[in-house]
């Protein structure tokens, strides 16, 4: 049986199907299960929609909690909030915020993301006629509601607002995926997926997945989930204007022009 890129290859019994990467683990699991778990808890095959505390298979954690001895509890350092998930140490805050602002990702080849028309994904490439660049706005849910701030344990749905001509069109998501398929994009929420951002030293930030990792596969980042929800990738998430003909445009430089 081969997994799902077709780069590795097991002996499975039938009905199974082979999970997992070099960056985790490799297993056979049956229809209907997922590879789960990190690498302080091991792997193993668990119903979909469950997770693996390192004894056994059990309901996923919510709101940014891990599973500690089969409790969804705040991860260290964190405190429970009101609105059942966890908030961090007083004064630290992201600097992303949802809805009100939008944001472009520039990948480490030098590229920002956009997506590829004819490809179907999005990717970190050359921009082009086929290959437009991406303005992203983060949103907990389908309204976007505006003001909240986007912290690492909160699950962000991600819309593509660039290209869009009219209303009527709707909104474009950057989708949910399986089975090592690219990211694309979906005018319906409830096929996007599931995404999260975290600071990372120098200015950057690491773009994950909240259920599942996120990873790549060649130089222009063509993205897709994977079972390691420890991997994502390292952006520089720069704010742009949501409309480019907007006054308050004109204080997007704070200091000399072109600073940030």
């Amino acid at each position: 049986t081969w997994n799902a890129d077709k780069t590795f290859l097991a002996c499975c019994i039938p009905g199974h199907r082979l999970l997992g990467d070099i960056h985790t683990a490799f297993d056979c699991c049956a229809d209907g299960h997922s590879l789960t778990g990190n690498d302080r808890t091991g792997y193993r095959c668990c119903p979909v929609g469950q997770s693996y505390d390192g004894y056994q298979c059990g309901s996923v954690c919510k709101h940014g909690r891990i599973m500690v001895d089969g409790e969804c509890v705040c991860p260290p350092g964190t405190s429970p909030a009101a609105d059942g998930g966890c908030k961090g140490p007083v004064g630290c805050d992201s600097g992303l915020t949802t809805a009100g602002t939008c944001y472009a990702f520039k990948t480490e080849n030098g590229h920002t993301f956009g997506y590829d028309s004819r490809q179907l994904y999005y990717s970190a490439a050359d921009h082009s006629n086929q290959h437009r660049l991406g303005k992203f706005k983060f949103c907990k849910n389908e309204r976007c509601t505006a003001d909240n701030s986007v912290n690492p344990n909160d699950a962000v749905h991600i819309q593509d607002i660039q290209g869009i001509i009219s209303h009527s069109s709707g909104p474009r998501w950057l989708s949910k995926v399986a089975d090592g398929t690219h990211i694309g994009r979906t005018p319906r929420y409830e096929d996007s997926g599931l995404f999260s951002i975290t600071k990372w030293s120098c200015g950057k930030y690491c773009f994950g997945g909240y259920e599942e990792g996120v990873s790549y596969h060649s130089d222009t980042y063509p993205l897709t989930f994977t079972a390691d929800k420890q991997a994502c990738i390292p952006v520089e998430i720069m704010e742009v204007p949501c409309d480019i003909h907007a006054i308050e445009n004109n204080c997007m430089w704070e200091k000399a022009p072109g600073a940030c």
